[in-house]
């Protein structure tokens, strides 16, 4: 009987998981990203399989992630058929907290759950079926990221604007006031000119 190093070593070998991410963004900080599956099996087996690219946080059930879940998660890997609370009730409670957050449909049962009516329904960032190859799951979840991080980044680059414009039109206000002085007074005195008489 092997032992599960060696079945997930093949895994990688068949997914491609060997090779080198090809897209993934630079950063400074460790992505974190969240993976919710109630099967422990395939939950433990993307934490090792993704946890080289991201930090990942594995959650058991949506009660599990939803106490884990902030802001500086950038993608989550939701399984949609769970016990207590399905997939689509945590989407739904994972949106109303933070709308922005990519989520990704993983799930083994796309006979019950027609992907047109799920896409057309809860409109997740992607929804892939568990047997079609990881590497499907890689390049969606890492485009996933990719998306989250322009979109704060973009975010603070809209703050960082409006502070520049606020400034900018504060320093306009005083030239102005300034030339409006000036237009009125005598440069080489100050005394008021004809100008102000008017």
């Amino acid at each position: 009987m092997e032992n599960i190093a060696d079945v997930i070593g093949k895994l990688e070998q068949e997914w491609g998981f060997h090779e080198e991410p090809r897209c993934l963004p630079c950063r400074e900080k460790p992505t974190i990203i969240m993976i919710i599956d109630d099967d422990e099996g395939v939950l433990e087996s993307l934490r090792y399989l993704l946890e080289k690219d991201y930090q990942v946080i594995a959650c058991k059930s949506g009660r599990e992630a939803l106490m884990h879940l902030d802001d500086s998660i950038c993608s989550v890997i939701l399984d949609i058929r769970m016990e207590k609370m399905d997939g689509f009730e945590v989407f739904d409670k994972i949106k109303e907290k933070n709308p922005d957050i990519p989520v990704i449909f993983y799930t083994a049962f796309q006979g019950v759950y027609d992907p047109v009516v799920v896409w057309n329904k809860f409109r997740p960032f992607g929804y892939v079926t568990k047997g079609s190859g990881l590497s499907v799951l890689r390049d969606t979840l890492n485009a996933a990221v990719d998306y989250r991080q322009k979109l704060i980044e973009n975010r603070r680059l809209i703050s960082e604007l409006r502070g520049l414009n606020r400034a900018l039109e504060k320093k306009v206000a005083e030239k102005t006031r300034e030339l409006e002085r000036l237009v009125v007074t005598d440069g080489l005195t100050g005394i008021y000119n004809r100008r102000y008489f008017r």
